[in-house]
């Protein structure tokens, strides 16, 4: 198991935006579980900025904004039943954290252990 911490994570699930949540990951970089942070963990790697959890691959359309992202999200899950699929975590590099907005130049790139212990 590791585990991530960030400043700001969205739940596709729910649509909700939390702020200082950790995510755990097992060994095969599935979700299995998020909380708030509450204290300094140890074994926790902090990436800050935003991340997503989700239970299908995510891609950002050009130029498309946060709100339309959230939109498009919402209008999938209502679409789908994926209750049965694993959810993953993708991080959001660069995120305008004030704003709540992408960055012309962002990515959202899948979380994996193998990235992160390169």
């Amino acid at each position: 198991m590791w585990r991530v911490g960030v400043h700001k994570l969205y739940h596709v699930f729910t649509g909700r935006v939390d702020s200082y949540c950790v995510i755990e990951f097992d060994g095969d970089s599935v979700v299995c579980n998020v909380y708030s942070l509450t204290e300094e963990i140890e074994q926790t790697e902090w990436l800050g900025g935003m991340a997503i959890v989700s239970p299908f691959f995510l891609e950002r359309k050009a130029e498309e904004t946060f709100a339309s992202f959230c939109k498009r999200m919402k209008e999938a899950m209502e679409k789908n039943d994926l209750s049965a699929f694993p959810v993953k975590a993708y991080y959001v590099f660069p995120f305008n954290l004030i704003q709540m907005e992408f960055d012309k130049n962002s990515r959202i790139t899948l979380l994996s252990g193998e990235i992160l212990h390169k």
